[in-house]
């Protein structure tokens, strides 16, 4: 599983709607069980404009989240 620790104000995963503390499950249609966080952030990854769907935990339910990928600002949020 993999907690959302930080989620930047403005940002690709803010305006999708995602919050601190929900669990990711899934990326793609993809568990993200017995998968290395660097794998993870490659399959995150992908071209402006593109989509990743995330399945994500939200307390005792889970559903999908569309998040257009957009660049990343480092300090977005701050």
């Amino acid at each position: 599983m993999l907690v959302l620790d930080r989620v930047p104000e403005g940002g690709a995963a803010a305006r999708a709607g995602l919050r601190h503390g929900e669990v990711i499950v899934a990326v793609d249609g993809q568990a993200v069980r017995g998968h290395t966080p660097a794998e993870l952030v490659t399959r995150l990854r992908g071209d402006v404009g593109t989509v990743v769907v995330l399945r994500v935990r939200r307390g005792d339910r889970e559903e999908d989240v569309r998040v257009e990928r957009a660049p990343y600002a480092r300090d977005a949020g701050r």
